[in-house]
């Protein structure tokens, strides 16, 4: 089960922008990941309400595939997770920025997977064309730096302060 994904290195604006571009791109969700409800929970939008608080972890999601978003619970924590394997779901990891660290986040989403039966599911092609779509916008509208990408707020940020460190 192989994964698509594209890294990048993001600053709050970088990340308004990209949501702009997706948006622009696509109908798209944001949900939380975790939840006390086993529904989405959608957001108004992708920003980070309070950085090293707020988790970073959320998914998009197209607006016919909300009633499809599959939950597992966690009883050591009490909360529902989005099952991300067997959701048509985009993964969507928000870097965490201070100061003088940026971390990596991604986009990411599982094409196909194992069932519990060990049947091998593919997501509907309607789901992969629109989830490789909105891969390809983040490419085009980012800097490639070796196997990641860079938005160009993150770019002129790490250029101007000395103590900058881009982590994973």
């Amino acid at each position: 089960m192989t994964g698509r994904q594209v890294s990048f290195y993001l600053t709050p604006l970088d990340q308004s922008e990209l949501e702009a571009r997706l948006h622009a791109a696509a109908e798209i969700f944001f949900i939380e990941g975790c939840s006390n409800q086993a529904r989405p929970q959608q957001l108004a939008d992708a920003t980070v309400a309070d950085m090293g608080k707020t988790p970073l972890r959320i998914y998009l999601v197209r607006p016919e595939d909300m009633a499809s978003v599959v939950f597992r619970f966690v009883e050591d924590q009490q909360v529902w997770l989005v099952d991300d394997l067997r959701s048509p779901v985009i993964e969507f990891d928000r870097c965490y920025f201070a100061r003088d660290l940026l971390r990596r986040g991604r986009l990411y989403y599982v094409p196909k997977y194992y069932r519990e039966d060990g049947v091998f599911v593919s997501k509907s092609a309607d789901f992969l064309a629109w989830s490789d779509g909105l891969l390809k916008v983040a490419r085009k509208s980012l800097t490639k730096i070796g196997n990641d990408y860079i938005g160009r707020q993150a770019l002129a940020w790490k250029a101007n302060h000395k103590n900058a460190v881009l982590s994973v």
